[in-house]
């Protein structure tokens, strides 16, 4: 099954619309956003960052995030709300400006800041199909998609950005171009600022180390990235986490990484060969021990040149 080709970006269609494949806005409730320097609200994505999605005046999809100054403790009396609020545009102000640094294709693009009482990020639509949803796919066509994923992140690295929030649900595919792009640059940092010494990510896929205040570091993408894989080749976590319920409010507990992976690292390379064993060195709790994203990308051109689409 080729994941570039027009007949398979229609299969994905169809199945999207018969079996209700999971999009990233299925289960969020319809709600109007009003006009923003003419942009148009039609879906609510989030609410915690605020992220909806948008028409532009020609009616072309976009997608924009505004700042949460509730995320960021406003009027929470923990935090005074005028830091609150220049914390959440600050925030946002700093994506903007790593998407900009970056432009690459690989990465969802801005448009443009609005700089209003509130801020309002405006970036491309990157389409509603993340790869946690592609329970249809096989093995090789899954591994192609999370390689194209892997040369994006590799780029970045290069030009010194750390994601720090790779997980299935920030890569998305694109059937009718056939294209691989990450989104949510919300915790992305430059490799080893300081002022970005903090805990950040998703739990289930962050790295040892970022639980604790360590400096963004490729290392941790590393992890992630090879943490998504595991998921998406055995619909399991590489390590078991626990859920702690607080009030209505479930929370993730840091995983016991010292524990036996969750995941048979044999079967994987059996699986996957020389990528497999990368994969498992990826997983590493030491992160001087992960292999760069640079190898990640290597091994999995040579597997996907032994095993075409």
């Amino acid at each position: 099954m080729n994941p570039t080709d027009p007949q398979h970006a229609l299969e994905i269609s169809q199945f999207a619309s018969v079996f209700g494949l999971v999009a990233i806005h299925s289960s969020i409730k319809r709600e109007r956003l009003p006009r923003i320097n003419g942009y148009s609200g039609t879906k609510r994505l989030s609410d915690n960052p605020l992220v909806y999605k948008a028409v532009d005046e020609d009616n072309s999809p976009v997608v924009i995030k505004r700042n949460n100054p509730f995320r960021w403790g406003y009027r929470s009396g923990e935090i005074d709300d005028q830091l609150a609020l220049r914390a959440a545009k600050e925030s946002l102000e700093n994506e903007f400006n790593i998407m900009r640094h970056l432009n690459h294709a690989g990465f969802v693009q801005p448009i443009e800041l609005i700089k209003r009482r509130r801020y309002s990020l405006v970036m491309e639509d990157a389409g509603d199909y993340h790869l946690s949803a592609m329970e249809d796919l096989n093995h090789v066509s899954l591994t192609y998609l999370m390689i194209e994923a892997a040369k994006h992140i590799r780029d970045a690295h290069e030009k010194g950005i750390v994601h720090r929030d790779i997980k299935p649900h920030n890569i998305m595919y694109i059937p009718n171009e056939g294209l691989v792009r990450i989104i949510d640059l919300g915790l992305a940092a430059r490799s080893n600022d300081l002022l970005e010494k903090r805990s950040a990510g998703t739990p289930q896929y962050m790295a040892p180390e970022q639980f604790e205040s360590n400096l963004p570091n490729p290392a941790m993408d590393v992890y992630s990235w090879a943490a998504s894989f595991v998921y998406l080749m055995f619909r399991k976590l590489p390590r078991v986490v626990e859920e702690k319920v607080v009030g209505d409010q479930p929370f993730i507990i840091k995983p016991d990484f010292e524990a036996k992976p969750n995941y048979s690292q044999g079967a994987m390379k059996l699986c996957f060969g020389n990528l497999g064993r990368v994969v498992n060195r990826a997983l590493d709790p030491d992160p001087n021990q992960r292999p760069k994203m640079a190898e990640v990308v290597f091994e999995g051109l040579a597997y996907m040149k032994k095993n075409p689409l």
